[in-house]
């Protein structure tokens, strides 16, 4: 052979395409081996195997309704639970910006505004009045974040034994309305009608200071919750489970159980039949 050529492989190239899972196994093996060691150092054990099975997404809806813990015999009705919402007014949003980019505040600050404050603290998922009125609110509807559920069910993986918060991240996901700005919502409702808020007046202490807080409440609460998970990992029958133990011991919301209070409770009432299988 001449000199400066090498040894051309007599193996056979592999051919394009999507690997099935066999293929896929055995490559995830082989890279796992690693490259063969000589010598002294030379490795004794096999090739450790490592497969990884295809998901099965699969999504199914359950509803829940708010309780409260400070009331009895209330997981039906709702009667006596409490949600309230503080969503980010775009007043607060600016006024942080401004801070940021270092512009000067305006030397007078403007007067509260009590009915201001309570419809900008709500989430709308009907269009938005420049100038909400009390029927306008009666006829609105209003959501709730999606993620506040899935964070609930997370933290409530510190109440159970051998459940890593770690694995509920990447076992489902709560969906909802993604065309609000503030993220994806899910409805309040109950039975299908949508829940009414009204204005609640709060003294709450930041800091060192005090100040009197005005924001929507809803009571009685509800929600449907859209859920996709991997069938592969976790059953709904542990969802549903987890969901109630974040109902319980979580809660959504301000003033939830979670930060010692005690808003924002909810249960389970109702699962619906599977949606779809991805």
């Amino acid at each position: 052979m001449p000199r400066g050529r090498k040894k051309q492989s007599q193996e056979s190239t592999p051919t394009a395409g999507p690997l099935t899972d066999e293929q896929a196994a055995t490559a995830l093996t082989a890279s796992a081996a690693g490259p063969a060691k000589k010598g002294r150092g030379a490795a004794k054990k096999g090739p450790v195997s490592i497969v990884v099975p295809t998901m099965k997404i699969r999504t199914f809806q359950v509803d829940v309704r708010g309780t409260s813990i400070a009331c009895l015999d209330n997981d039906e009705t709702g009667e006596g639970s409490v949600l309230v919402s503080h969503a980010w007014s775009e007043k607060a949003i600016q006024e942080m910006l401004d801070k940021q980019m270092g512009k000067p505040k305006s030397g007078k600050k403007d007067p509260k505004d009590p009915w201001k404050d309570y419809v900008d603290s709500l989430y709308w998922l009907s269009p938005k009045p420049e100038n909400p009125t009390e029927d306008d609110v009666k006829k609105a509807v209003f959501g709730f974040k999606a993620l506040a559920f899935k964070c609930a069910m997370v933290s409530a993986c510190r109440n159970l034994d051998d459940v890593p918060m770690t694995f509920a991240r990447g076992a489902f996901h709560v969906l909802g309305d993604t065309t609000h700005p503030e993220g994806a919502m899910v409805k309040l409702q109950i039975d299908g009608k949508p829940c009414v808020p009204v204005m609640r007046r709060d003294m709450v202490r930041i800091q060192m200071s005090s100040d009197i807080r005005f924001r929507g409440q809803f009571s009685p609460w509800g929600a449907r919750l859209t859920i996709r998970y991997n069938d592969g990992v976790i059953k709904p029958e542990h969802i549903i489970n987890l969901l109630n133990v974040a109902g319980f011991a979580v809660g959504v919301g301000e003033a939830r159980a979670e930060k010692n209070g005690e808003w924002g409770g909810f249960t389970v009432v109702g699962k619906i039949a599977e949606l779809e299988v991805a």
